[in-house]
Parts: structure tokens; C-alpha cells; sequence
């Protein structure tokens, strides 16, 4: 019995691999393997109706943003494209587009919003006001506008 043949099961083959018999050939002859890739189909989506249910929190009960001034906890008393009646602080007023409310400037009026524009000044840069009003007429008044962050400290340098 060969050497081989002895030491082939110990080696699990190993040195099968290595006998000259083996042909190896360099890569530069063979190309290499085409990659084909594809997409599979969508899968089926199932588009029977189903009831669903979800738990909502209540709304806080202070939902006015918190520069919304003296427009918080205005109310509507009537509103109509166009034309809107409001209570501030026990008074009410009629606006229309165009009409100064507060400090702000009224865009438009629509059943269950008014949109006014919040004029700029030396601190503020200007904003976008919006009030939306609920069955009750009470108003939830949202400001945005673009702050511009505070310029960072400048470090002292110790003099020598």
C-alpha cells in the first residue's frame, strides 16, 4: 500500500487535490462568470377593505404655539370665506383680508381657518400665523416662522 492511499482517508482527500493529475488553469485564460440580476415581481397586496380602529390622546389643553401673543384663546364667532368675527380678551372685531388683527396682517379667511402674516421687526424675522377653529370656535393658533440661531460666542484669546 502506497503512501498515498494510506494517508488519503486520514487527510480527508487533501492530498488527492495535489497529485499531478490536477489541472489548474490561470486566470487570465478563463473569463470571468456573467452576473445576471433581475428583480423580483412585486408581491400581491391584499386591497379588501378592513375597519380599523386607533387611540388618540386628547389634544393638550393649551395647543397655541407659545409666541401666538395675545391671539391665544381667541374665538370665532362666525366665519365665512372672506369675512371673520373673533372674540380677543372679551372683544370682538370683524377682519377681512388685508385688515391688521393684533400686530398681524390678515392673508385669508376661510370656514375654520384664518391665515395672517406676522410682520418682521428688529428680533423677529417674520412668520406665518395660522388660527383653525373647532365646532365650538375655539382657535388653535400655530406661528411659524424661520429663527435664525444666535451667532456662537466668540472665545477671548488671552493676550501675552
Amino acid at each position: 500500500m502506497s503512501f498515498v492511499s494510506r494517508a488519503a482517508p486520514l487527510l480527508g482527500g487533501f492530498l488527492l487535490a495535489l497529485t499531478p493529475c490536477a489541472v489548474f488553469a490561470s486566470p487570465a485564460d478563463t473569463p470571468p462568470p456573467e452576473r445576471k440580476w433581475s428583480i423580483p415581481p412585486p408581491a400581491p397586496q391584499d386591497a379588501t377593505p378592513r375597519a380599523g380602529s386607533a387611540k388618540l390622546k386628547p389634544p393638550p389643553p393649551n395647543r397655541d404655539s407659545s409666541d401666538a401673543g395675545r391671539l391665544k384663546g381667541m374665538r370665532a364667532v362666525s366665519l365665512t370665506s372672506g369675512q371673520a368675527t373673533v372674540e380677543i380678551g372679551g372683544v370682538q372685531q370683524t377682519v377681512h383680508p388685508g385688515e391688521v388683527l393684533g400686530t398681524d396682517i390678515v392673508r385669508s379667511i376661510v370656514p375654520g381657518r384664518i391665515v395672517l402674516e406676522r410682520p418682521a421687526h428688529d428680533t423677529y424675522p417674520g412668520g406665518t400665523v395660522v388660527a383653525t377653529f373647532d365646532a365650538q370656535g375655539n382657535a388653535c393658533v400655530r406661528v411659524y416662522s424661520l429663527m435664525k440661531k444666535p451667532a456662537a460666542p466668540s472665545l477671548a484669546v488671552p493676550s501675552k
